[in-house]
Order: C-alpha cells, then sequence, then structure tokens
C-alpha cells in the first residue's frame, strides 16, 4: 500500500490498513464506509486493489460511498461469516 500512501492522506491509507489486517484473523467479508470521493479514488487505483487481493486473496472487500463523511472518516466492519447486512450501493472492490 505504499504506492498509494504519496497519492492519499498517509494516516488514513495506515489506518485502513491496520483495521483490513483482521483478514490476517479469519474475517473473510469487509464491509468499509468512507467517504464517497475517497471511495471513487481509492477504487479506481489498481495497484491498491491488486495489492489487497494479493494479500487477502480469499476476503471480499465491499467499499460504500458516503456523502456526509468526511475525507478521512471511515467505519470498518468485518465478519468470519458475513453476517452482516452489505448496505445497497456499495461497491465489492474485488
Amino acid at each position: 500500500l505504499a504506492a498509494i500512501v504519496s497519492k492519499w492522506n498517509a494516516r488514513s491509507v495506515k489506518e485502513i490498513q491496520a483495521s483490513l489486517d483482521s483478514l490476517s484473523k479469519g474475517n473473510r467479508a469487509v464491509c468499509i464506509d468512507m467517504n464517497a470521493g475517497v471511495a471513487d479514488k481509492l477504487t479506481g487505483w489498481q495497484e491498491f486493489v491488486d495489492e489487497l487481493h494479493a494479500l487477502y486473496p480469499l476476503a471480499r472487500i465491499y467499499i460504500t460511498p458516503h456523502r456526509s463523511y468526511h475525507d478521512a472518516q471511515f467505519n470498518l466492519r468485518a465478519d468470519v461469516a458475513a453476517t452482516f447486512p452489505i448496505p445497497a450501493g456499495s461497491i465489492l472492490l474485488y
């Protein structure tokens, strides 16, 4: 994710990466609620998507854009069995 840090707020990328580390603990589904503009940028950076896919090949990562969130705001939900609802409008990252 180092390549992304130079393109976006380094603190936010590190916080999201640390949160995604829950995938290494057996969680297979993650939903990240975040600012709509940031979501557009992240889903458009193929190197970011490719690196996450390489790190967590079995995971399903959803991005849920919110116009009311400020740039650095995000909320992450993770679950082994994906028992939480995926909000309408969520983007499957890969």
